[in-house]
């Protein structure tokens, strides 16, 4: 994995608590055949230093998980190092405090990944997971939750027997040609983008193309922002403007 080191797309972790972390890589590893004991959410009293244990083929894995080590950290540091597992990983998403970085040096036999060292890692045992996860938690994702949240918002509250004002003023309906611009604009990216990925639906794998491919696709969907800016403010505007008009609708 030396050749992805620069080129492979950063799952940014820190936006995860470290309870959904531990059922991310859950299911990482369980979807790689491993048998996975979460033991900070089923027996938290019995961590001694662990959240995870994973198990595949007799061999045992202890994963201690932490958003950024402090120095009161380094006390599940040496209850890691005291356990029995075959390996014992440290995984940290922020550089940790420089107290916690001198106690890493007094044991050199657990391995410790950075938020890049994971990445790394996960894209290498599950690409396919790992390319989900990472689309999945775009900005222009959220976006579009945002915009589905706002017409259900608009639905919820519609009110039955109210008057209806059917009459949109200019400004309302500049505000309506500019949503259908936006959504055709849409349209015709996310059409190209399903012709371009049928296109290579049975290319072989080639991990060195396809993280340009992926890398490409990516900054298509950052462009994609600009126009899920709009539709959201076109959305409220021309809500607050015509209430009525939105609920007859």
């Amino acid at each position: 994995m030396e050749g992805f080191r620069i080129r492979v797309r950063q799952i940014s972790w820190e936006d995860f608590s470290e309870g959904e972390i531990h059922l991310l890589l859950s299911r990482f590893f369980e979807d790689e055949g491993y048998k996975v004991y979460n033991v900070h959410r089923i027996q938290r009293s019995e961590e001694k230093g662990c959240d995870l244990i994973v198990e595949k083929s007799g061999s045992k894995i202890a994963i201690a998980v932490k958003k950024r080590p402090v120095s009161k950290d380094r006390i599940q540091l040496r209850d890691l190092n005291k356990r029995e597992e075959e390996e014992k990983w440290y995984i940290y998403v922020k550089d940790p405090t420089s107290k916690f970085k001198e106690e890493m040096k007094e044991y050199p036999e657990i391995k410790y990944l950075s938020k890049k060292d994971l990445n790394e890692y996960l894209f290498g045992l599950n690409p396919r997971l790992y390319t989900w996860l990472l689309l999945d938690n775009q900005e222009l994702s959220y976006f579009f939750m945002e915009i589905t949240r706002l017409l259900v918002k608009f639905s919820s509250e519609s009110e039955k027997g109210q008057k209806i004002k059917r009459d949109l003023d200019r400004d309302s309906l500049k505000i309506l040609w500019r949503l259908k611009d936006d959504a055709v604009s849409l349209h015709k990216i996310f059409k190209f983008s399903l012709k371009m990925f049928e296109s290579i639906e049975d290319k072989e794998p080639n991990i060195e193309e396809d993280v340009i491919i992926l890398d490409g696709f990516l900054k298509a969907m950052k462009d994609l922002i600009v126009s899920c800016q709009s539709i959201l403010s076109g959305l409220r505007r021309f809500y607050e403007k015509n209430k009525s008009f939105v609920y007859y609708v």
